[in-house]
């Protein structure tokens, strides 16, 4: 399985890296960080897990929240 997510992970790095460079990245469900991993762009990781934002601290930029309730002012995001 790690294998097809490590496939799925880099081709949506591939198409990410098309987008112009001021444009912010929200990984919603960020879990590990695992998104980040593949990726040279940057972006603000999510999770509401407490254990999963630790994780993906190594990747840069954790907020932990709800996507529910997003703590982000409208139109933040590209």
């Amino acid at each position: 399985q790690r294998a097809v997510a490590q496939k799925v992970a880099k081709n949506l790095v591939e198409a990410l890296c098309h987008l112009p460079s001021e444009i912010n990245l929200l990984d919603i469900g960020c879990g590990t960080g695992f998104l980040s991993e593949f990726s040279h762009k940057s972006f603000i990781q999510l999770d509401i897990a407490y254990g999963m934002c630790c994780q993906a601290k190594r990747f840069g930029s954790v907020v932990q929240a709800d996507m529910e309730a997003l703590p982000f002012q409208d139109a933040t995001f590209g």
